[in-house]
């Protein structure tokens, strides 16, 4: 393992031990997915598999939007290349009612150009107090973006404006290395490529990479987006991150792993022990 730099050291998605309960899956790799990464796929399609992704976002207001309010702002899809497509200024003035309201914002979303162009559609099946948009790769492509919202409500008395994102994927295991020749690899580059076949691990241990200083025995969370995109974390909600909950997001995986051994520190990277079924 010399490629490595750590010729006695562990690494991203080298399973521990024999590691005789272990359980493999398969799916093909939809974009570059890196060893000791969690994977997932959407329910219906499970031959194809992603990296973490934030797909799924939810504007909730306090209260239904009333006269004099103005509900305005952006939306960016951005793509693992780095670029991006960002929807024109969004603006849409109370008009009616509240339902009414959203309505036209729903609307302006899904007629905006390059949303159109990024899979991004918006729904409202509250009365106006919910804003659900959703990315979705576009028919011809595999490439999935990740979202970021950022509409606000100015004008009036304004509602209190609360922006989450979620995925609309299963959590499917973690990516398991595995050795195999490619003029694709080298250079720093340790990863499953976009049509690989991934060697997706669904039950038993393997080294992944913890964002912070996880404990033995803690409940492993996958990082969907923000600063540790594709690392694991104990805590539910980290700093500049966010999660994927396999025990009670929405899809539930039935796969809740768990940080096990102690940690390893190789080239400042904090690797851990995980039990991917720890508690199934």
């Amino acid at each position: 393992m010399g490629a490595y730099g750590n010729t006695d050291a562990a690494f991203p998605g080298l399973e521990y031990g024999l590691d005789v309960h272990s359980e493999i899956d398969t799916g093909i790799a939809q974009e570059q997915i890196a060893f000791g990464a969690p994977v997932f796929r959407f329910l219906g399609a499970p031959d194809q598999v992603w990296g973490p992704h934030i797909d799924e976002s939810t504007v909730t207001l306090s209260t239904g939007l009333a006269t004099s309010n103005v509900f305005a702002g952006t939306i960016t899809v951005t793509y693992p290349d780095g670029t991006t497509k960002v929807s024109a200024a969004l603006s849409v003035s109370y008009a009616t009612s509240a339902k009414a309201t959203m309505d036209a914002m729903v609307a302006a979303i899904n007629a905006d150009t390059n949303m159109i162009a990024a899979g991004v559609s918006a729904s409202d099946n509250s009365g106006g107090t919910v804003l659900t948009i959703i990315v979705t790769p576009v028919a011809g492509s595999i490439v999935l973006g990740d979202l970021t919202v950022n509409l606000g409500v100015t004008g009036g008395t304004p509602p209190t404006v609360t922006t989450a994102y979620l995925t609309q994927m299963e959590f499917a295991g973690v990516a398991q290395f595995e050795q195999r020749a490619s003029r694709l690899y080298g250079a720093g580059i340790e990863a499953f490529f976009a049509l690989d076949a991934v060697n997706i691990k669904r039950r038993g241990r393997l080294w992944v990479v913890g964002a912070d200083t996880p404990a033995e025995g803690a409940l492993a969370y996958p990082i969907i987006g923000g600063t540790n995109k594709g690392k694991f974390t104990q805590l539910s909600g980290p700093s500049g991150g966010y999660v994927y909950a396999p025990n009670s997001s929405s899809p539930l995986s039935g796969i809740q792993p768990m940080f096990r051994g102690s940690i390893q520190a190789v080239n400042g990277v904090n690797l851990m022990q995980l039990d991917v079924r720890g508690i199934y």
